[in-house]
């Protein structure tokens, strides 16, 4: 399995949702996006 390339956040994406900030996207498709983020309290990557 190869890596991905990060794929930035586009204008219209939020910035956070609940406690975490959203850091790039890791994919889209017709059920929705899906975002790597951080948890602003802990700073875990989630």
């Amino acid at each position: 399995m190869s890596a991905q390339p990060q794929a930035t956040l586009l204008k219209s994406d939020p910035r956070s949702i609940g406690p975490y900030r959203l850091v790039h996207r890791l994919g889209a498709g017709g059920m929705g996006t899906v975002y790597a983020a951080v948890d602003r309290q802990g700073m875990a990557d989630v």
